[in-house]
Parts: C-alpha cells; sequence; structure tokens
C-alpha cells in the first residue's frame, strides 16, 4: 500500500463495508504491518478496524496501543474502547499511566468509547494531568458520558484541582443512579448501564 495513495482510504473503507473475517484480517495485518508508520492511513486502518465489532481483534488494537508509533498507540487506545467496551477498561486506565501525553488523551478517549460506568474514576483522576490538553480530554469525557452540570475548567493548576473536587463530588452524589450516556447524541437517551 502506497501511503500517497488516495485509494488506499477508499479500500480500508471498502474492506469495512465488507466486514466479513477476511475484510477483517486484512486490517489487522495492515495495521500491524505499519504500526511504526504514520500518514493517516495507519489512524484511519486502525479505526476502522476498531469499528467492526469483532471483539476477536481487541489483543491487536490492545498491541498497536502498547507498541506503535505515538499517534498510531492514541489510535489503537481509542478504537480499543469503541470494540473492547467495559473489557477494554483494565487496559485503558493502566495507559493514563504512560509518559507521552497524546498516549494518555487516546486512553481518555477510549474510556469515553467503552460507555462504561467502570471508566468514570480513570477519567476523574486525569483531572490534574500535567498535560492540559489531556485534563481537557478528560472534562470532556467525563461530561459526555455524565452530563453532569456545571462547568469544569481545568486551564491551570488550581482550576485543575478544583474542577476535580467539584466533579468528584458529583459522582459521589449522583453516579450510581446517574445514566450513562454516549456523545451528545445520547442526551436525550439513556444508555443502559454497564
Amino acid at each position: 500500500w502506497d501511503s500517497g495513495d488516495e485509494n488506499a482510504g477508499l479500500a480500508i473503507d471498502a474492506l469495512l463495508r465488507l466486514n466479513t473475517p477476511q475484510a477483517r484480517e486484512a486490517l489487522a495485518q495492515l495495521a500491524e504491518l505499519r504500526k511504526f508508520q504514520e500518514t493517516g492511513i495507519e489512524q484511519k486502518t486502525i479505526k476502522t478496524l476498531g469499528g467492526t465489532g469483532d471483539r476477536a481483534y481487541l489483543p491487536v488494537l490492545v498491541g498497536l496501543a502498547k507498541h506503535s508509533y505515538r499517534f498510531n498507540r492514541c489510535s489503537a487506545a481509542i478504537a480499543a474502547g469503541e470494540l473492547g467496551r467495559a473489557e477494554a477498561v483494565p487496559f485503558l486506565l493502566s495507559l493514563l499511566q504512560d509518559r507521552d501525553p497524546l498516549v494518555r488523551q487516546g486512553a481518555v478517549g477510549g474510556l469515553e468509547e467503552t460507555q462504561s460506568r467502570e471508566a468514570v474514576p480513570g477519567l476523574l483522576s486525569m483531572f490534574t494531568d500535567p498535560d492540559a490538553e489531556v485534563r481537557e480530554s478528560a472534562v470532556s469525557s467525563f461530561t459526555s458520558l455524565t452530563h453532569a452540570p456545571g462547568v469544569f475548567n481545568p486551564a491551570d493548576a488550581a482550576g485543575a484541582e478544583q474542577a476535580k473536587t467539584r466533579a468528584v463530588r458529583w459522582w459521589l452524589l449522583n453516579g450510581e443512579r446517574s445514566p450513562i450516556y454516549h456523545g451528545p447524541q445520547g442526551c436525550s437517551d439513556a444508555q443502559p448501564l454497564r
């Protein structure tokens, strides 16, 4: 596959539309083959593999999130959350300790994709991450999953600590009975708790 080839993206989309065992295997092989390259095709391949719904490929995504180029690791963490749902939460929680802020940000995105109540404590822990983008992603993911009222602004260290305190307090008071949502489209329809 030539990364400059515009047809590569179309081929990846076609593999998803096919979504046969052979097509999923081709996506997994492509992702593995190109895990240390970064042209955009790799992230599309990883995202597409996560969207197949075939949990047999969760180990492939976990492996890519552990050992590949940093942008691919980020994409693989998000795709693992989408594909693995609650099953991926323990792995994604471990990625929250990664040295690379981009990987931590991917783990936060993956936790949101799990649509899992078990993801919330991990998101709350990232409100005080040293990296501002990771903090903002954690707040956004927490708000998306819980629709907690109030503005949580983690822009600086003091604001991050205050935001975490307010969010933890809200979660302790409301978490057990609060529905878990998936993105803005889920605002009106609560998702079943996982």
